[in-house]
């Protein structure tokens, strides 16, 4: 009797884990960005950079595994910190994360694309993108965001003018060069 039960069970965790992993899977194919995390000294300066208040809405657009929201709401925990991802495999995974946290009500994971998302209540936002992602989403920034101040990494606006450009040190980042390109629309 017991053993009937414990092969149902074990049946059951396998379909469940294959099925987690072919979502974890065919939410890596390959994204207009690759994944690429963001480093601790990058986020620190970044965040410095947006200087978070209280009532700030703030995006980590493309959040991925969400440290930069985990790291927003830790030095700013009253601030809305949202993160945007459309990869299913890496939204649950900060979802997953941020189940553990005690006190996350001001953090909220949204799976979406960015071009069809709107940023419109955004005060803050950082993204790590890419050169043609960049392109595509400047005219659109222009017409959202008002008032927001954006930090980009690597990857600056084509046409816009940044307010000042901040390098990061490699020591901050495990040997990695970072520039921060910060933008006020």
């Amino acid at each position: 009797m017991l053993i009937p039960i414990i092969l149902l069970i074990a049946q059951f965790l396998v379909v469940l884990l294959s099925a987690a992993l072919l979502v974890f899977a065919f939410s890596c194919l390959p994204m207009p960005v690759p994944y690429l995390p963001s480093r601790r000294g990058t986020i620190d300066k970044a965040l410095r950079e947006l200087a978070l208040a209280p009532e700030d809405t703030f995006y980590d657009i493309g959040c991925g595994d969400g440290r930069v929201v985990f790291a927003a709401h830790r030095l700013q925990p009253l601030a809305h910190c949202i993160g945007l991802e459309k990869r299913l495999g890496w939204h649950l995974w900060a979802r997953l994360v941020q189940s553990r946290i005690k006190d996350s009500a001001h953090i909220e994971f949204r799976r979406g694309d960015f071009y069809t998302t709107s940023f419109a209540d955004a005060t803050k936002v950082y993204v790590f993108l890419c050169t043609s992602v960049m392109a595509e989403l400047e005219p659109k920034f222009e017409r959202e965001l008002k008032g927001t101040l954006l930090v980009s990494c690597n990857f600056p606006f084509p046409t816009k003018k940044p307010l000042r450009v901040v390098e990061v040190e490699t020591a901050q980042t495990g040997g990695i060069f970072r520039t921060l390109y910060v933008y006020q629309f």
